[in-house]
């Protein structure tokens, strides 16, 4: 004869209860860890390398998610993102389809960890950074980077997360209508080259650009904190955003620079690059090429990247 619940022993009615609920209980742990894993940063003199600091961080709570993710199922309530409430940026949504570059961004179908999601922000302002000499410090951007991890904000709160360090001249305003009718022009006469395109741009003011780096979401993290740690602290001038967290889609950062013709700033960017992990071949695409739909199987037959090293 079947037991009713009111009989069964007390480990068994426990070991009723919904899983979800344990999930949720031990998800509130290890946010509680997380936050006094990055207490200790004050403790931490201004020069101790800030990598160090991160991977040290990383790795504790890193082993603490592993250890949930063995033991405890999944939660299958949580595990869709918000609805979006707000509106993008203009700005973040011109540049929305940016990432079709030379690189593949679509990630072969793997088992994935169950990831929890950051509190959604009040408005989309709370993506977007702005950083001088005063608050480009270690603790404010691990702050930031805490708050707004790329792995785990999700595409409904916005397609970006910026960070502006200055620099960028914003008096020089590009002519968007007189780079198209130039453009169109050369394709009138048969003559779209990379040194056509290059000409027009200068003569619209249409010069910004950007190395795009891609990186799956299990190395964003750490990869976008070293970039925008060198651009605030280091470098001190830039503007950057990395995309946020699309299922089935690689994430890209996008490093700017103002002038893409000014090859030395191009290069030397590049080789900081480099120098903090991304030794794989990169491409560097500029604003005129998004304008002018220039992607991938153009019919002029240009490179979707203006630069590819």
């Amino acid at each position: 004869m079947a037991v009713s619940a009111a009989k069964r022993p007390p480990d068994e009615r426990r070991s009723r209860v919904d899983p979800r609920l344990l999930v949720r209980g031990r998800t509130c742990q290890l946010e509680q860890k997380r936050l006094e894993l990055y207490s200790f940063i004050d403790d931490f003199p201004i020069t101790k390398p800030f990598t160090d600091l991160i991977k040290q961080s990383y790795r504790k709570l890193n082993s603490s998610c592993l250890l949930a993710s063995r033991t405890l199922p999944a939660p299958a309530l949580d595990s869709e993102p918000p609805q979006p409430r707000f509106s993008f940026s203009t700005m973040a949504a011109e540049d929305a389809t940016m990432m079709d570059v030379d690189e593949p961004t679509t990630l072969q179908a793997t088992l994935m960890p169950t990831v929890t999601f950051v509190r959604a922000p009040a408005s989309a302002d709370e993506l977007e950074s702005v950083w001088n000499r005063e608050t480009s410090n270690q603790k404010r951007l691990i702050d930031f980077l805490t708050r707004w991890p790329p792995s785990r904000t999700p595409f409904a709160y916005g397609p970006w997360i910026l960070a502006d360090r200055g620099g960028m001249d914003h008096q020089v305003t590009p002519n968007f209508s007189g780079l198209e009718s130039a453009f169109e022009s050369l394709v009138a006469s048969n003559n779209v080259t990379v040194e056509a395109i290059d000409q027009i741009s200068q003569t619209n003011n249409v010069l910004v650009g950007k190395w795009m780096v891609f990186e799956e979401s299990s190395k964003i993290d750490m990869l976008w904190g070293k970039i925008l740690y060198h651009v605030c602290v280091e470098r001190q001038r830039g503007f950057l955003k990395v995309s946020t967290r699309k299922e089935g889609e690689k994430h890209v950062i996008c490093v700017y620079v103002q002038d893409y013709t000014n090859k030395q700033e191009v290069s030397e960017l590049r080789k900081i690059l480099n120098s903090l992990g991304v030794k794989w071949k990169i491409g560097f695409k500029t604003d005129a090429y998004t304008h002018l739909n220039i992607y991938k199987d153009n019919p002029w037959n240009i490179r979707p990247s203006r630069y590819h090293e």
